[in-house]
């Protein structure tokens, strides 16, 4: 995995990476502000398209909206990209039942159902180079409910198609879910389940971001250096 760069405290206009999906594999972003996010994704959503590329929503139901009317406002025209297959999406609330069996994730389902949709969406793609760029805020529902465990398990999945498909996968995980003390590790999880990692645009209290920073210094000085782990 390639190391994370160092977190700030103060707030971001953008991510790391811009609005080029290509540039990363996996990658999460933490946000404070939902419209901080949308805005983000508009950017990569429409660069994708311009690029010849494909998008893939796993979104929640009021994100999905939001993010509509933003890439609409600013002159991309969805309903088109969705008649040619190359914009789709997913709701969370729909996937969750489907691929669940005993109150447990079924993980062969989801990755099927995950290779089945970015599959889907590849194919209506006319260039031959192109990939698809895929919003997944699935963790974030999990984590929301207090499943961690079945968050990262997601996030392996993730992890194990961006070797087999075209793609790029972006996270996303309010940064208030971690703003009580004691949810560092898991924190420090979900960095660790990423190849790219974007700091917040900002954090829900001072004191919550020291801690945060400080368990991300810490983690960064028990890695060897060398730019990898």
């Amino acid at each position: 995995m390639a190391l994370m760069p160092h977190f700030s405290a103060g707030p971001r206009s953008g991510g790391l990476f811009g609005s080029e999906h290509r540039l990363f594999t996996h990658a999460v972003q933490f946000y404070s502000d939902p419209g901080f996010l949308v805005r983000v994704l508009s950017g990569l959503v429409r660069s994708a398209f311009w690029a010849g590329d494909g998008v893939l929503l796993l979104a929640t139901p009021e994100h999905r909206e939001s993010l509509a009317r933003q890439v609409r406002n600013e002159g991309c025209d969805l309903d088109a990209q969705r008649t040619k297959g190359c914009y789709a999406v997913m709701d969370p609330g729909e996937v969750l039942p489907r691929c669940s069996a005993g109150g447990k994730l079924d993980l062969s389902s989801l990755m099927e159902l995950f290779r089945e949709a970015v599959t889907r969406v590849a194919e209506a793609i006319e260039m031959k180079a192109a990939r698809v760029f895929v919003f997944g805020e699935l963790v974030a529902v999990l984590s929301a409910q207090g499943n961690m465990e079945a968050a990262l398990l997601v996030e392996g999945v993730w992890d194990g198609l961006v070797h087999r498909l075209p793609l790029s996968v972006l996270c996303a995980y309010p940064v208030d879910q971690f703003q009580a003390a004691g949810t560092e590790e898991f924190f420090l999880q979900i960095c660790a389940a990423h190849s790219t990692l974007v700091p917040p645009d900002d954090y829900p209290t001072p004191e919550s971001a020291k801690r945060i920073l400080r368990a991300m210094a810490g983690r960064q000085s028990q890695t060897p250096s060398g730019g990898s782990q």
